[in-house]
């Protein structure tokens, strides 16, 4: 067994063998590749989640605080660290997902941040199987080198590096939508003078 193996471990995500069928009151929730594709600052959009329910006589693995939720299947395989969930939330067959065994070596909060990096991401584009839609494998990821040797502390500090920088993307990208309304606000309203 790798030193990787011992301090991370990754399971997949639920296999549904047909379309999930929403029902409002649905015991279950469950995270598809749709909810990861349009993340807000405060991570996935909750309101906007599939409720379902899940008839099985396996045991329903849900997941939990700070697991990691890895895209498999597709061109970006992005991360997402797990905060506040709420109860009964299951991953579809589409995800990875990570926990990490041992924080003293490796923060959760760090190794988001380092699997979403670019080097990674290429990475992952090297080492994804499947000539029609990209595919990263349980094993695959186990082979992974994992950043152990980095004290705590700079994990840390890349930790709070990253959350200043999408905070200030939040930012521009509101400011943006703001002076493309003034703008349409504007062209509105000579459109009208013109009739």
């Amino acid at each position: 067994m790798t030193e990787e193996k011992s301090i991370i471990k990754v399971r997949t995500g639920w296999t549904f063998s047909k379309a999930i069928e929403s029902s409002d009151k649905g015991e279950y929730q469950v995270i598809q590749l749709r909810d990861v594709q349009d993340l807000t600052l405060a991570g996935l959009d909750w309101a906007n989640i599939t409720r379902t329910n899940i008839d099985s006589s396996r045991t329903i693995k849900t997941l939990q605080e700070n697991e990691i939720l890895l895209v498999a299947k597709g061109h970006t395989k992005t991360a997402l660290l797990l905060k506040n969930l709420p109860d009964n939330v299951v991953a579809n067959q589409h995800f990875l997902i990570i926990t990490v065994n041992d924080s003293s070596k490796l923060s959760p909060e760090y190794l988001e941040v380092f699997l979403n990096s670019a080097s990674v991401q290429n990475w992952f584009t090297v080492n994804s199987s499947g000539s029609y839609q990209s595919t990263l494998t349980k094993k695959r990821l186990l082979e992974l080198k994992l950043p152990t040797e980095l004290p705590i502390e700079h994990q840390q500090m890349l930790v709070d590096l990253d959350t200043s920088i999408k905070k200030e993307k939040h930012l521009q990208q509101l400011l943006i939508k703001q002076r493309e309304q003034e703008l349409e606000k504007f062209s509105e309203a000579i459109w009208s003078s013109l009739k």
